[in-house]
C-alpha cells in the first residue's frame, strides 16, 4: 500500500510524468465524451445487426435442459405450496 504513495511521490517529482498527467487530465471531458459516443456507435451497431441478421443470434436449447429445469421448478413449487414454513434453497430462488 506504502508503495502507491511512493509512485505518486515519483510521479509528483519527475516532471515528464507530470506533464502526461497534467496532459491527460486537461482534456478529461473530451476523453469521456469520446468513450460516451463510441458506446452510442457500439449500441447501435449492434441493434442494426440484430435487426439484418436475426437468424444468427438464435440458440438451439438442449431438450434434456429444459425438461430438467421445468422438473426442478415443479419440484420446487410443490414443496412451497405443501408447506407454508418451507424455506426454499438457494436453487428454489431462481425459480
Amino acid at each position: 500500500m506504502l508503495l502507491t504513495f511512493q509512485l505518486f511521490d515519483v510521479v509528483y517529482r519527475e516532471e515528464t510524468l507530470l506533464n502526461v498527467i497534467r496532459s491527460v487530465t486537461r482534456n478529461g471531458r473530451s476523453i469521456i465524451l469520446t468513450a460516451v459516443l463510441a458506446l452510442i456507435l457500439v449500441y447501435m451497431f449492434s441493434i442494426i445487426g440484430y435487426m439484418f441478421f436475426k437468424d444468427d443470434f438464435l440458440l438451439s436449447v438442449d431438450q434434456d435442459v429444459v425438461g430438467k429445469y421445468q422438473s426442478l421448478r415443479s419440484e420446487c413449487r410443490a414443496l412451497t405450496l405443501k408447506s407454508p414454513n418451507y424455506i426454499p434453497s438457494a436453487i428454489c430462488w431462481h425459480y
